[in-house]
């Protein structure tokens, strides 16, 4: 074929020389100073490509033209071709064909390629003219028919001749070992002039070989790739099927295995009625010499026609190219036809239960276990594993996987994978990820995969720092191996841990994903990384189209995961704008998603979600429900640190300060010692701060509003700049609790998130009106409530309510006063006592500003006793400096009060501000209140 491409040397030449390496131009082969090898044709071609062009980068469409040309070829076959090439090189100048990441090979040889002129022997590097002409086309003859079958036949038995050739190139291949082989390679001998049509019954061969290999013990499998190395009690196989000699549609099936002290040759001439039964019997023969103990089990027999043999390998052609829903229909198809063939039917409801069609994966579960329970003991226990994944029970399928990485040392890794998975996915990403530590495999077969799985599952535990550095390893070795669908999958990782807090241009990395995910022809995940892309640009019309672009791709492929993927980050994205009806509306959508799937792990996701949102609706009996249902699942990783998180806050707003504390612990030993999950510390810290500062704790406040404080992340920063604004105002240190209230009212702005800004206002606001700041404090919350109002968010508007009738009541402005807390009151949750503590203090205090000084005194000590009760500190002292104004309250003793102040240092802890717009020195008032210095 190098017709396609023009040579440097002369047409006559016999030889080449690079390197201390000699290539027989007539004879196709290499020779070294340790032997020779003889090239397949295609094999060669490659060679003399790469000769041709030293230095070239060549991509891999180029080699596609050059070297396959008009034959539509996988990168699998180029990936084969040049691990081949390779070993025919040799250890010492394999190196010289390098992978270029992303882009292709180029042949970088110590030395330029020589030849000797026939007539002078004088050796000339090689020099291409710049306008030389292309050498003429040679065009061999058509055969009839007849003849074009022998030689088509004669074509593959060469290449699996010289394929085996390389394969065993190194002389370590050949020594005799007293061990069972460790690793085995299969590879498929490919027809030089065959159809992809026709080249189904080695696939055929091929994956169910693979099948019956993967589940011994005695054997473990190799991947062949690009830049894989061979070892020295590898066993090679080298599988072929071309048309036979006899009868039109008559088959030649082969197998020849070297390696290891094995040196087999097995033929086999089958009818076209025979094929499938052929392959069936082949297989069980190689088997039979790999690994005698496992053939001798009893194995379903390969129960196909060739129509359904055809369609089954189409489906596994299909999950190579990560068309999980095409490899499904093909995989309907076979299980229409052949209904007892279960191995279709496994790969058909893995592919839905990877698509997200939960329901659908479980409809093949009852026929999936009689024929598992039929298959031999090894087999059966990994795919009963299969099926508790598939059923998701992923506690059981993790425990299972685990069992067998135990009784199986040719595949630990695999089975350490898989049991990792199943952790992730049933919530318990810190199992997970403990299961996926120490060295990476070895095997790039494993290794990609494992960085990949890894990766998410630090991103599901919220270690962004983390996953980057699995993602970028996964990537680079995927770019390294031209697996362009990984690297893909590795670059929207990466994005993804650039959006949580590592560093990383997301748009860019995202923009690289498409491309990769367009060139490996996967349109979803390109279409998916498009919108991604899209949510981080201000394009809401682009956004919105590239959304129903990749929704309207996924329903057709029937991929719920990623239509629920897409519908949350929509809202999410919708909720850091503000848009609260469009989030709410969004959320919903994907809620309806997972529940109609069934994904147990989309549904835990999902609730968190809605919890959420139950509390800034003030909906309390619906969140409290949620949180015991989720109390009682086995969460870790980012749901388990959100859940305790809400459930924290919850217990702090309602007084339940020892229960607040506890979930803080709980969450806190899943990041201790961890440095690199900064984001998750930081957000419990901001509110342990608030626990202590409530129980009088101010060292312990103090230290956690430390701990608060992130520069690289704005939003905990504010609260950081709040927490300690409040205890120093109510330590009485005005001035200092002022100056970090500006600090944190001009960061408002930095917030990308409208939604949390808005939260965080009605936090800051009230200390603002506090430290005498009334109209600051006033057109902050006003500027909050359209939105709040909008979105339905009931809580957060009684807040605001409430917020206002402090700062009408400290103004004088009685009526507006009664108004606001009238309609605070009227939403805000019965037991949310933080909120109430507050409004309860504006009720007593407009009592008494308009004379009912009883009423106002049987308020004060109600309040007193309930503080009391919650062991708050800081209510306590409030309620304190507002009795002292109350004749007919019941003062605290002066013991009791000097023992708060004694314990907290709150000398500035009042509530006198409501009743002084001024802003006076508190402590000082008090002071002068009880006669003391």
């Amino acid at each position: 074929m190098s017709e396609h491409f023009r040579l440097p040397w002369p047409a006559a030449q016999r030889r080449l020389h690079v390197g201390g390496i000699e290539i027989d131009l007539r004879y196709r082969r290499v020779v070294r100073a340790d032997g020779e090898i003889e090239l397949a044709q295609r094999i060669f071609d490659l060679l003399l490509l790469f000769l041709a062009h030293p230095g070239v980068l060549q991509s891999r469409n180029d080699i596609f033209r050059q070297v396959w040309p008009g034959v539509v070829v996988e990168d699998a076959n180029l990936t084969q071709s040049i691990w081949l090439l390779r070993r025919a090189l040799g250890a010492g100048a394999k190196d010289w064909i390098r992978t270029v990441a992303k882009l292709g090979y180029v042949f970088d040889p110590p030395q330029p390629v020589q030849w000797a002129d026939e007539a002078t022997t004088a050796a000339s590097p090689v020099s291409l003219p710049a306008a030389a002409p292309p050498a003429p086309a040679v065009v061999a003859p058509q055969a009839p028919l007849q003849r074009g079958w022998r030689d088509r036949r004669r074509a593959v038995a060469a290449t699996v001749l010289a394929a085996l050739a390389l394969l065993l190139s190194s002389a370590l291949w050949w020594k005799v070992s007293a061990q069972a082989p460790r690793r085995i390679v299969l590879a498929a001998a490919s027809d030089p002039g065959g159809t992809e049509a026709a080249a189904w019954p080695v696939h055929l061969l091929q994956a169910w070989l693979e099948w019956k290999l993967r589940a011994s013990s005695e054997v473990q499998l190799a991947q062949v790739s690009a830049d894989s190395a061979s070892q020295g009690d590898d066993v090679v196989v080298l599988l072929s099927a071309a048309p036979g000699d006899g009868e039109a549609g008559s088959w030649q099936l082969g197998a020849r295995l070297r390696g290891n002290g094995i040196q087999h040759d097995l033929i086999l001439n089958v009818t076209a009625a025979g094929l499938v039964p052929g392959l069936d019997s082949l297989s069980r023969d190689v088997h039979r010499v790999l690994a005698a103990e496992s053939a001798a089990q009893a194995w379903p027999a390969l129960q196909l026609d060739a129509r359904a043999a055809a369609e089954f390998v189409a489906g596994l052609h299909d999950e190579q190219r990560h068309r999980r829903a095409s490899a499904a229909q093909h995989y309907q198809a076979v299980i229409a036809a052949e209904p007892d063939f279960g191995y279709a039917r496994l790969r058909l409801a893995q592919d839905l239960a990877e698509l997200g069609q939960q329901g659908a994966a479980e409809a093949q579960l009852p026929r999936l276990r009689e024929w598992v329970a039929a298959l031999p003991p090894p087999v059966r226990a990994m795919h009963q594993a299969d099926l508790l994944a598939l059923a998701q029970d992923f506690d059981q399928a993790a425990a299972a996987f685990n069992t067998l990485q135990q009784s199986n040392s040719a595949d630990m890794a695999a089975m350490r994978l898989a049991q990792a998975r199943n952790l992730r996915r049933g919530g318990r990403s810190e199992d997970a990820l403990r299961r996926l530590g120490g060295e990476v495999p070895a095997q790039p077969r494993q290794a990609v995969p494992w960085l990949l799985e890894r990766a998410i599952a630090e991103l599901v535990g919220g270690e962004p720092l983390r996953a980057r550095v699995s993602a970028s390893q996964a990537a680079a070795q995927a770019a390294r191996l031209g697996w362009e669908h990984e690297q893909a999958r590795a670059l929207s990782l990466l994005a993804d841990a650039a959006g949580g807090g590592a560093e990383g241009d997301a748009t860019a990395l995202l923009q690289q994903a498409q491309e990769l995910y367009v060139r490996s022809d996967d349109r979803l995940g390109a279409l998916r990384a498009h919108f991604l892309a899209q949510l981080l640009r201000d394009d809401a019309a682009a956004q919105r189209q590239a959304l129903d672009q990749l929704l309207a791709e996924a329903r057709a492929a029937g991929n719920v995961a990623v239509e629920f993927d897409a519908l949350r980050r929509s809202a999410f994205h919708f909720y850091r704008k503000g848009e609260m009806p469009a989030y709410a509306e969004r959320l919903a959508q994907a809620v309806a998603v997972a529940d109609a799937a069934g994904d147990r792990h989309a549904r835990t996701i999902a609730s968190i979600d809605l919890l959420h949102q139950e509390l800034l609706q003030g909906d309390s009996a619906a969140a409290d429900r949620r949180l015991a249902l989720l109390d009682t699942q086995p969460l870790q990783g980012m749901a388990s640190l959100w859940f305790s998180h809400f459930a924290a806050s919850v217990a702090y707003d309602r007084g339940d300060y020892a229960r607040a504390r506890q979930l803080l612990d709980r969450a806190e030993q899943v990041l201790a010692g961890d440095s690199t999950r900064t984001g998750q510390v930081v957000g419990l810290s901001c509110l342990r701060g608030a626990i202590a500062l409530a129980q009088g704790e101010s060292m312990r406040a103090r230290n956690a509003f430390g701990q608060c404080r992130a520069p690289q992340l704005p939003h905990y920063q504010i609260y950081a700049d709040v927490g300690e604004a409040e205890l120093a105002l109510q330590a009485g240190d005005l001035a200092q609790s002022r100056r970090l209230l500006a600090a944190a009212r001009s960061n408002l702005a930095t917030l990308d998130s409208t939604p949390d800004r808005s939260k965080l206002v009605l936090v800051l606001a009230p200390l603002l009106a506090r430290s005498g700041d009334l109209d600051g404090a006033r057109r902050l919350v006003q500027a909050q409530q359209e939105l709040l109002q909008r979105a339905g968010y009931v809580a957060l508007s009684a807040d605001a309510h409430l917020a206002l009738a402090e700062i009408a009541l400290a103004a004088g402005q009685l009526d507006l006063a009664a108004s606001e807390a009238a309609r605070s009151g009227a939403d805000l949750p019965a037991d949310n006592w933080q909120s109430r503590r507050r409004l309860r203090t504006v009720q007593a205090l407009l009592a008494q500003r308009r004379g009912d000084t009883a009423l106002a005194a049987q308020l004060m000590d109600a309040l007193d006793a309930d503080a009391r009760r919650h062991a708050d500190v800081l209510g306590e002292l409030l309620v304190h400096s507002i009795a002292e104004t109350n004749p007919r309250a019941a003062h605290c003793s002066a013991a009791r009060h000097g023992q708060l102040l004694a314990k907290s240092g709150l000398r500035g802890a009042s509530d006198l501000w409501l009743l002084d717009a001024a802003g006076a020195d508190v402590a000082a008032q008090l002071a002068a209140a009880r006669g003391t210095p």
